[in-house]
């Protein structure tokens, strides 16, 4: 009723009739309503992108679990391999969503994200050959491996740190940068490889900023280069006409 004592709202329930009959007809017969199955604890990652011009140092993040619980104090961690993007870690032991709540510095929301980590995983095992477990890389024979990379004119090469990331998620830091002598501008990166897949070079200035990104299957280049390779030919021509063939950025030798 309102002030003056009208009818506002007049509304029938029937509280027996719910109860017993509607609301335990619908109610699935495993886990109560709101509960969260258990399974066993299991790490997860996943990366969310931060809308430009927010400041991360001021964010904070929180995970609420399909129990209710709350994470809080989550780290956000920057990818090196793609700008504004962060990277969260965090360990689930139910199934079911879980949302990732990040907060700027006056408490609005910047990111709200929900992702099922059994679902996800699932499905990336399923897709998985069999034999290798989710995430990981296949190793292989360790092999030196050399590739060329161009420096943009006006930078400082001395001022330059190249570090390299491989497909296992291990980074190689303090990787020397050689002037190559045949090609102005051009530089020689070595190093050994024992995985399949991508190895992203990345190559910083003084100031931290990337001056060169660049991916390269050595497995595969070194595969392309054997296949191509006239019967009896010796190494140092296999690496000349490595050389010759590969793109103008990006020159496999195979030592």
């Amino acid at each position: 009723r309102g002030k003056d004592g009208k009818e506002v709202v007049r509304q029938g329930v029937n509280p027996v009739q719910i109860t017993s009959g509607q609301s335990r007809s619908a109610q699935t017969a495993a886990p109560a309503a709101g509960s969260a199955t258990k399974v066993a604890p299991a790490k997860f990652t996943i990366r969310v992108e931060i809308p430009s011009g927010v400041n991360t140092k001021d964010l904070k993040t929180e995970i609420r679990a399909p129990n209710g619980q709350v994470i809080e104090g989550v780290t956000l961690e920057e990818d090196p391999n793609k700008k504004g993007t962060y990277i969260i870690r965090f360990t689930f032991e139910y199934e079911g969503d879980y949302t990732i709540i990040i907060r700027g510095a006056g408490g609005q929301e910047v990111v709200r994200q929900s992702l099922n980590p059994v679902q996800l995983t699932s499905q990336s095992k399923t897709a998985q050959p069999a034999g290798q477990s989710a995430g990981a890389a296949n190793k292989v024979t360790p092999s030196k491996f050399t590739i060329r990379v161009e420096i943009p004119s006006g930078v400082n090469a001395g001022d330059l740190k190249t570090e390299i990331r491989a497909p296992n998620g291990q980074v190689i830091e303090g990787v020397t940068l050689e002037e190559d002598p045949n090609r102005k501008g051009t530089y020689i990166i070595r190093f050994t490889f024992e995985y399949e897949g991508d190895y992203v070079i990345v190559i910083r200035g003084k100031d931290g900023k990337e001056v060169v990104r660049q991916g390269v299957n050595p497995v595969q280049l070194t595969s392309q280069s054997k296949s191509a390779q006239p019967a009896g030919q010796d190494d140092a021509d296999r690496a000349r006409l490595l050389r010759e063939a590969s793109a103008k950025y990006l020159t496999g030798d195979y030592d």
